[in-house]
């Protein structure tokens, strides 16, 4: 039923003259993942999307390895690290544990 609301709509659209970016068109979905942040809307939950925890669990390998990381990697990690805290976290953010 969803599907056949948006169809409509997009037909109604067109028919106005109204044009729709179908690149960020979404069709009705039971989860997204927007800006590296995965919805479940049947589960209710949400998360760090698999693409962009790969590469901060990759980032963080990386940095394990060395024996020496500059300051903007150190500032990049904890950057990595906050943005996942805000989104995992959203009472307590990591950045309130360093004042």
């Amino acid at each position: 039923k969803a599907e056949l609301m948006f169809s409509t709509l997009t037909t109604v659209l067109k028919n106005l003259g109204i044009l729709l970016n179908k690149q960020k068109s979404v069709k009705p979905t039971q989860d997204i993942t927007i800006l590296g942040v995965h919805f479940n809307f049947v589960s209710m939950t949400c998360g760090v999307d698999d693409k962009k925890f790969c590469k901060y669990f990759r980032y963080l390998e990386k940095i394990l390895k060395e024996t020496f990381i500059s300051k903007n990697e150190l500032e990049k990690l904890v950057g990595y690290f906050g943005w996942c805290s805000q989104l995992l976290f959203p009472w307590k953010s990591i950045s309130s544990s360093f004042i």
